[in-house]
């Protein structure tokens, strides 16, 4: 039986040496580039600047005290463009792009988003495709006799299957909430470099999750790796409470919460990673809440876990599955190469 560990070590007590050094040219040499511009809120327009760099907007509420922006910059002069309804801006070694559709039906909202970024990354020349963040409304909503999620997933792996993907070998770290609005919101990453799919022990692979889930499985990794000359950054899932593939403690935040930091220090122990009190200011954490009454039990929860110093958005959205409270992401950069997202 899983029996949940506390932290191998807490804040109190901890040296300035344990805490990650970046490695690489973060803070050498000028300002950084932006490459894309991210916004949360309820608000039907974007309220961001006008300039070159791709603009995301999704519908989910920020909570209380929380950045609202998330900016993704890097030291490297980008190009920036637009194909196939997605803005884009891309680096020798990283690209990063942003789109919308309609989502209804949800199920072709996904097999035109994902044929637009497939045609971008292999038109711009890009191998791996990192990471999939997507956000659409009515998630538990009924579609075709499918639940939206489950309609979500059909298409992903339908389009996946059908670009060739070695599936689950080289599946993308990705998170899938529900949101508000109208639109399917997609942003991805993808690069030229070295990546490695990095799975749970405690977890079965989510692409071997069972028909009960919907007839096709999530298409994700539970974390990727990439390494390039510039780079070594290693994006985290939408992490929540599951064990082998089953929901735990479906009314229990706390238990959930800790479940699920449990799942997250696995993973990076399992894969020799420093743990997640480490990072500091080179670790991103994003945490997704069904209820925003519980931030203050998350908050006190993830306090021992989380250095001071790493940044975290809080957003109310709807988790995949209706009996997950909470799920957690995390982009963490052993470069140090300023190709992170900065809060605001």
């Amino acid at each position: 039986m899983h029996r949940f560990m506390p932290p191998i070590a807490t804040l109190k007590g901890l040296s300035h040496s344990e805490v990650i050094t970046p490695k690489g040219i973060w803070g050498t040499a000028g300002e950084p580039f932006t490459l894309a511009d991210i916004r949360y809120g309820l608000a039907t327009t974007p309220p961001i600047p006008s300039d070159k760099s791709p603009k995301a907007y999704a519908a989910m509420k920020p909570l209380k005290d929380s950045p609202t922006g998330e900016r993704w910059t890097s030291l490297d002069k980008p190009s920036y463009g637009s194909l196939h309804g997605i803005d884009y801006a891309a680096t020798d070694e990283l690209l990063i792009g942003v789109g919308r559709w309609p989502a209804t039906p949800i199920r072709d909202a996904t097999t035109a988003a994902y044929h637009s970024l497939w045609e971008v990354t292999q038109q711009l020349g890009y191998a791996h495709l990192l990471r999939i963040w997507q956000f659409f409304p009515e998630i538990h909503g009924e579609e075709d006799d499918l639940e939206r999620y489950q309609s979500f997933c059909l298409a992903r792996h339908e389009a996946l299957k059908t670009f060739g993907f070695n599936m689950p070998q080289d599946l993308p770290a990705a998170s899938a909430l529900g949101s508000t609005g109208e639109d399917l919101c997609l942003i991805f990453i993808a690069g030229n470099g070295t990546m490695t799919t990095l799975e749970n022990p405690n977890q079965v692979s989510a692409f071997h999750y069972p028909p009960i889930y919907g007839p096709k499985s999530p298409s994700f990794s539970r974390a990727v790796r990439f390494k390039s000359p510039q780079h070594d950054l290693v994006f985290i899932s939408g992490t929540a409470s599951i064990l082998g593939y089953e929901t735990h403690a479906p009314e229990d935040t706390l238990r959930q919460c800790e479940i699920t930091l449990d799942n997250l220090s696995t993973l990076l122990k399992t894969h020799h990673l420093p743990a997640l009190w480490q990072w500091g200011e080179q670790a991103a954490f994003k945490i997704y809440l069904r209820r925003a009454k519980d931030q203050g039990l998350v908050k006190d929860c993830l306090n021992p876990w989380l250095h001071p110093s790493s940044p975290v958005i809080w957003l109310e959205a709807d988790i995949c599955r209706r009996d997950l409270l909470l799920e957690i992401e995390a982009t963490l950069d052993l470069s140090g190469s300023s190709w992170h997202p900065t809060y605001s």
